[in-house]
């Protein structure tokens, strides 16, 4: 009885140093993130879980979750890409999955520009780095809120493209009842930067610095695992580094 008494108290002890709480807030992104769950959600759960550091997720508009974690309201948020303007508001992990890039157009309007300039694009609020890319490109880029937003302006010809993640079009190709919408040659988006994703970790927390060392060591145990490849291809989808070119969608 003596011994299971010091056992516990050490126990007490120890477990408030070890394990520590993360509130992340992310945004509707499927399949990466969503109110019915994730990818990228559980890779970070997971990494969180073998670094021990309990997560929690709360999905709200992407405008707030990044605003949340600029205020130190929350720890984090996912999945983003590295920019040197993240870098200087943000402490960036490592990243933890890539996605090349592809475009989808409708196969009904006849009068979408044949190539990216002059056209109407739509993408995910957020897609920094593909928005500064395409307006380089000559291409007007309209942002929304939820991607799901885009294919309905696609749908009704409001928009001449959607560039996106490999990941994000496949769904939406699987989730559109329209037959015209289809994937574009592959030559148009061929040139296109890959993303690396990461999460945003606030500055504004004191213990941001040494959360995250711990997230980057157990992110770089958990991406060469086994499970690491269960958890991707629970949702259907391969490691842009694992992809080979012939692989497609």
């Amino acid at each position: 009885m003596k011994r299971l008494t010091i056992v516990m108290l050490v126990s007490l002890l120890i477990s408030p140093l070890w394990a520590q709480e993360a509130r992340f807030s992310v945004g509707e992104w499927y399949p990466y993130t969503s109110s019915r769950g994730g990818l990228a959600m559980d890779i970070v759960t997971e990494i969180c879980r073998r670094a021990g550091i309990v997560a929690s997720i709360e999905v709200i508009p992407w405008n707030r979750a990044e605003t949340r974690v600029l205020e130190g309201k929350s720890f984090g948020t996912f999945p983003y890409s590295f920019t040197e303007g993240r870098n200087r508001s943000f402490l960036l992990s490592e990243p933890f999955i890539s996605a090349d890039t592809l475009i989808i157009r409708n196969a009904s309007n006849a009068s979408a520009p044949k190539g990216l300039a002059g056209s109407r694009i739509g993408i995910t609020a957020g897609s920094e780095v593909i928005a500064a890319e395409l307006r380089k490109r000559g291409a007007f880029v309209e942002e929304t809120e939820t991607i799901e937003m885009s294919l309905r302006k696609l749908e009704t010809n409001r928009i001449d493209f959607i560039v996106e993640d490999r990941n994000i079009v496949r769904n939406l190709l699987r989730i559109t009842e329209n037959s015209d919408i289809v994937l574009c040659d592959d030559s148009l988006g061929a040139t296109l930067p890959k993303r690396d994703y990461r999460v945003l970790v606030s500055r504004a927390l004191p213990s941001a610095e040494a959360l995250l060392r711990r997230f980057n060591r157990s992110l770089a145990e958990f991406i060469k695992s086994e499970e690491y490849r269960k958890t991707l291809a629970k949702y259907g989808i391969l490691d842009a580094g694992r992809r080979s070119a012939k692989e497609g969608l």
